[in-house]
């Protein structure tokens, strides 16, 4: 039932990802999706999904295979980070967390906590009572492999030929608004716009873990974890 969905590049691409995902949670999909990429035939827009769901596979034939077709990212000291069902077994430290948060994972340029930060991807202020430890440093390593909704980054190309791409903030029958990065709205007459695309990836830089330590990544996932009631 899930291939057939995985396989349709008209079906919704969020849906595909969250098919990608549901497959490789049993080992006959797992089977199926490690077939696909061998054969060159998974689209390259699943790819990041289908990584990081095979990444926390229990089979070990699936797991040997998985790496090499999906390598494991690289922490700041350029040694690949060991498998998310390795990291959630890791216990960090909340203090040393926040300021990995607030400084060298650059994670408060884009979020929000408890009034701190700069509002382009979801608040964060409750995370923790809504994504579980694996989930956490699923979002990190592969940010792509599943966007929130309403943060999904747009990409507008006008008629003079310039781009630019952010999160949708408002379209009208005049004019469209999106957020960069940089938390700045910039806003094209609708006259001066040639297309406005969804774009498969999200606007969270997915190297982060590259100024990481694996103990940072494991400090701010702990940090991120305590986040659970939002301070007014």
């Amino acid at each position: 039932l899930l291939l057939p969905i995985v396989k349709d590049d008209k079906q919704d691409l969020e849906l595909r990802r969250q098919a990608t995902r549901a497959l490789a949670k049993n080992k006959t999909g797992a089977q199926e999706l490690i077939k696909l990429a061998q054969s060159k035939l998974l689209a390259k827009d699943l790819e990041i999904a289908a990584g990081s769901a095979l990444s926390t596979a229990t089979w070990k034939d699936i797991k040997s295979q998985a790496e090499k077709l999906f390598p494991a990212p690289q922490s700041k000291d350029k040694k690949p980070l060991p498998a998310i069902t390795d990291l959630v077994k890791s216990k960090g430290n909340v203090g040393k967390g926040e300021l990995v948060f607030a400084k060298q994972g650059t994670c408060a340029n884009c979020h929000v906590v408890n009034g701190v930060g700069k509002e382009v991807g979801p608040n964060l202020s409750e995370i923790g009572k809504k994504l579980s430890r694996e989930a956490v440093f699923e979002s990190i390593l592969y940010p792509s492999a599943s966007i929130s909704h309403n943060f999904e980054t747009y990409v507008v190309e006008t008629k003079a030929g310039t781009t630019a791409n952010g999160v949708l903030v408002s379209k009208t029958p005049s004019e469209v608004s999106i957020k960069g990065a940089d938390a700045i709205v910039r806003t094209f007459k609708s006259a001066e716009v040639e297309t406005v695309t969804r774009s498969p990836i999200s606007l969270m830089p997915a190297d982060l873990h590259q100024a990481m330590t694996t103990q940072d990544l494991i400090d701010v996932v702990e940090y991120l974890l305590t986040l659970r009631e939002a301070r007014k």
